[in-house]
């Protein structure tokens, strides 16, 4: 967005929402109202205070997400924002405990599996990985690591921090390898 290049920004999360608290836009109508009816594409369009950058909130929550995110009208909306942004980005549940992000994984051109600095557990990114089968990842992000005033190192998908502590390593190796190692 920040390269005159338009983006959206999905909230799939329709069990807990929260961009619309981030970006302070209102949550309805939004991508649920959008999928069963209620709402117009255009309703649903949220611009934000970032240049080229649009938000669709999750909406109304509904009794059931999976059956709303794995629809024709889900699909046919993603080709739709295809035709009118550079770049979609789709934010979703935990792989893990819901089917949603499995669904919807299968229909991004990649996938990114995002990780939480001393907290995810390398069995919990193998069994993600496991999970997305043939979703197309691309590599990891690693959240809430601390203190970003060091330079960060690029190796391959995903930047660490110079220093970070040896049993925190080994969760970094395994993204690497996109989780394909044992986890045991």
């Amino acid at each position: 967005a920040l390269n005159d290049r338009p983006a959206v920004l999905i909230d799939c999360d329709l069990r807990k929402p929260r961009l619309h608290t981030i970006f302070q836009v209102d949550s309805l109508p939004g991508l649920s109202n959008y999928l069963t009816g209620n709402a117009t594409l255009e309703e649903i369009l949220r611009p934000t205070i970032i240049p080229n950058l649009t938000v669709i909130c999750a909406g109304a929550r509904p009794p059931s997400p999976i059956n709303l995110l794995n629809s024709e009208i889900f699909k046919e909306l993603l080709d739709q924002l295809r035709q009118r942004f550079k770049h979609i980005i789709i934010d979703t549940p935990p792989v893990l405990g819901f089917a949603d992000a499995r669904f919807v994984s299968m229909l991004a051109d990649g996938v990114l599996l995002v990780t939480k600095y001393n907290s995810t557990h390398k069995r919990a990114g193998y069994l993600a990985n496991q999970l997305l089968g043939q979703a197309p990842v691309l590599g990891a992000v690693l959240n809430a690591v601390g203190d970003l005033r060091f330079p960060t190192v690029q190796l391959e998908n995903v930047y660490i921090l110079p220093g970070i502590p040896q049993i925190f390593e080994a969760k970094l190796s395994a993204l690497l390898g996109r989780f394909a190692t044992d986890p045991y």
